[in-house]
């Protein structure tokens, strides 16, 4: 009996980390409830970070094949794949080596470090983005809400506390139901062109075909994914000619900065007017993105910024954002109608990563009770 108590326990937090890749987008924020409700009761330090980890490693063992691909197929990259995977999981579990059921308030310190820099930097897979299942709408209300259900859970001397914001959560799921769908004059293109090639020839002929797909969009925002193109003046000047009048195209662009450095951005493109940038991703990939070791690479900006597109109060998760809890609660306390979530997944095909992305995004935005607007490039 108490052996098949020691291997449930793993199998159950192995197994809410892998709920996050079902496509079922509830499944894997309400799963990970298994990490501050279960790990806090063990007793045993060592137990507590195995299973800690066990829940971290399953979700993120997308990154060994993703690195594989993004840093060119071979046994080196899929040995820095596997070495990003294990340090990162250890990382967000070694917090929870301090969890302890009898102190909630430890529960929530562990929650807290891995959500917010500099662990949180890696910090994938929260916990936090249970709240938009439980609390949809009530933006960072819902995320004090859920905090205070899990302290109340493990509170001895209040237990009465979790019913009562059991069935406050039960009633609000109820009540609130999820946002409205997108706007029709606002629309987000899914498209297939890969990596972007390197010769200047081939990303000329793909900027054209690319900008066939926005002109047959009907929408009068068109918003395109993350880095499809190198945003050049030749290219500012290809796109710009050809944005019909009235119309917005916004268009995931990798940008060139002063002193060399690199952004992650969106564009806002008119007929009548210079191109801008809207937005820049808060912060790129880690490693493959952004070099902080170097003057080199993409910057992060450490904000997300909201702007009025079409009226209404938008702003942009972009990609690597989409996965980590504190670009989210920036974004709780901001209010915006409108979320863009573009990303660039041609190198995590056949990994759990991008759905993960998708349920990870559905979640907050269900929490915000904003419209979310997705753009992919596979």
């Amino acid at each position: 009996m108490i052996r098949l108590r020691s291997l449930s326990r793993p199998a159950l937090l192995a197994g809410a980390g892998l709920a996050w890749m079902a496509p079922v987008w509830w499944l894997g924020p309400l799963a990970s409830l298994a990490v501050p409700l279960v790990v806090p009761t063990v007793k045993r330090k060592s137990h507590k970070f195995f299973l800690s980890l066990s829940y971290f490693a399953a979700g993120s063992i997308g990154l060994v094949p993703g690195s594989g691909v993004f840093f060119g197929a071979g046994p080196a990259s899929y040995a820095l794949g596997a070495a990003f995977w294990v340090s990162s999981a250890a990382m967000l579990a070694l917090p929870w080596v301090c969890a302890d059921g009898r102190k909630p308030w430890t529960v929530l310190a562990a929650l807290a470090i891995d959500a917010l820099p500099p662990v949180g930097l890696f910090g994938w897979l929260s916990p936090l983005a249970a709240a938009g299942v439980i609390w949809p709408g009530l933006e960072a209300f819902g995320v004090a809400a859920l905090l205070l259900m899990i302290w109340a859970w493990h509170e001895q001397r209040y237990g009465w506390a979790k019913y009562v914001l059991g069935g406050l959560a039960v009633l609000a799921v109820t009540a609130l139901g999820s946002p409205e769908p997108p706007p029709t004059n606002i629309a987000a293109i899914n498209t297939h062109f890969g990596k972007l090639p390197v010769s200047p020839l081939a990303q000329i002929a793909r900027n054209q075909a690319i900008i066939a797909i926005a002109d047959r969009s009907p929408a009068r925002v068109v918003v395109l994914p993350e880095t499809l193109v190198n945003w050049l003046p030749g290219t500012a000047a290809q796109f710009q000619s050809v944005v019909p009048a009235g119309k917005t195209w916004l268009i995931g662009a990798t940008t060139f900065k002063r002193g060399g450095t690199l952004a992650d951005s969106i564009v806002e493109l008119h007929h009548d007017r210079p191109p801008s940038t809207l937005f820049d991703a808060a912060l790129p990939v880690p490693v493959s993105m952004w070099h902080p070791w170097s003057n080199g690479g993409y910057e992060a900006v450490w904000r997300e910024p909201v702007h009025q597109i079409d009226g209404k109060r938008a702003t942009a998760v972009i990609c690597y954002d989409q996965l980590l809890a504190w670009p989210w609660l920036e974004v709780s306390v901001n209010h915006p109608a409108v979320i863009l979530a573009t990303q660039n997944e041609w190198w995590a095909r056949g990994t759990g990563i991008p759905v993960i992305q998708q349920n990870t995004a559905r979640a907050w935005a269900r929490l915000i009770g904003a419209r979310v607007l997705v753009a992919t490039n596979r």
